[in-house]
């Protein structure tokens, strides 16, 4: 297998992923900014509504870090980047460099692409 072609595709199915994220993220936040400002300019004070923006907003990067998170793992058992030692994938945010150094993070061994 060709590993240079697969660490290309890898990190362009990455860079998809993290796109996708950024996308909804913005896009998010361009809903929930105006909100927030129409919200403190009136007059209504609802403690209630205060703790959903809060949840609401937490809420969805939580749900962001752990798409992003298993999106990459997924990609790389796909193009079988694992570790011998331990067999499991590389950790999500460390991938990247991973893919370049090829060293897992978790045991420090070679990793290959199966």
């Amino acid at each position: 297998m060709n590993t240079a072609a697969t660490k290309e595709h890898i990190e362009a199915a990455f860079k998809k992923v993290d796109r996708k994220v950024n996308i909804i993220l913005f896009t998010f936040l361009g809903l929930m900014i105006p909100l927030s400002f129409l919200y403190e300019g009136s007059s209504i004070e609802c403690r209630p509504l205060n703790i959903l923006f809060t949840a609401v907003f937490a809420g969805t990067l939580a749900l962001l870090i752990r798409h992003t998170v298993t999106a990459k793992k997924i990609i790389c058992i796909k193009n079988g980047l694992v570790c011998p030692r331990c067999g499991k994938p590389p950790k999500a945010f460390p991938a990247i460099p991973s893919l370049k150094q090829e060293i897992c993070f978790r045991c420090k061994k070679e990793m290959k692409h199966t």
